[in-house]
């Protein structure tokens, strides 16, 4: 069946089917002709709208990779850092207990030699009270303690007590490191391996010593020393 439109493009009525979404034969063959023309133009502008959109995606996707990237990196550089601040922080310990256990066994020490040190004074007090109660019953009672830095000697005489030697001399010690440690330890060594010439030397001089005593008693640790006292005393 066939009526009479109006085309919407050349507004001319005539008689077509509005099959051809109201144009006519002419309009719609002109419409169709552009169409042809310009589907290269749209086919390229396609493309260029493709060849876009995979370029965002493939930038996106980059973008993506070098944040986790990042992120993994500066995941790991934490990780770093925190065991860097642990391995610090034990090194830190480590070095404060050992600093610590010094201190304590410097400590320990200091107290054990002054320990000894008291006892020693103890048990020369202690010989030197009994050589002055043995003065009550004994008309010469001798009294002698040495060691390698001290030397101290007193006689009773008819109850009354005289101090013959109280000598002390000085043999210090040293921290510095290296060779100027070795060499004044063996400085150290030598002068405590004259002790006993320094302690015979000063028993020897002239008026010390007023032989014979009916008691004597000796303090000395150190088993040379004490041997030499009493050689001394023997010859005497």
């Amino acid at each position: 069946m066939k009526l009479t439109f109006t085309c919407i493009t050349c507004n001319k009525r005539k008689f077509f089917t509005n099959s051809n979404n109201g144009l006519c034969p002419e309009c719609h063959i002109i419409n169709q002709n552009r169409s042809k023309q310009k589907q290269p133009e749209k086919e390229e502008l396609k493309r260029k709208k493709e060849k876009i959109r995979k370029k965002t995606e493939e930038r996106k996707h980059n973008i993506k990779l070098a944040n986790e990237k990042l992120k993994t990196e500066l995941e790991q550089e934490r990780i770093k850092e925190i065991i860097k601040e642990q391995k610090t922080k034990e090194d830190k310990k480590r070095k404060l207990k050992k600093i610590n256990y010094k201190a304590k066994i410097k400590k320990l020490k200091k107290e054990q030699n002054k320990r000894i040190k008291l006892e020693d004074q103890e048990e020369i007090i202690n010989l030197e009270k009994e050589a002055e109660k043995s003065s009550s019953s004994n008309e010469t009672v001798l009294f002698v303690s040495a060691t390698v830095k001290r030397l101290k000697v007193i006689e009773w005489r008819n109850g009354k007590k005289k101090i013959l030697l109280n000598k002390e001399r000085e043999i210090r010690k040293t921290h510095k490191g290296g060779w100027s440690q070795e060499k004044f330890q063996s400085f150290v060594k030598t002068q405590k391996g004259k002790a006993l010439d320094w302690i015979e030397s000063n028993l020897r001089k002239e008026g010390v010593l007023r032989l014979p005593y009916q008691k004597v008693l000796i303090q000395a640790k150190e088993n040379n020393i004490k041997d030499m006292l009493e050689k001394i005393l023997k010859e005497k």
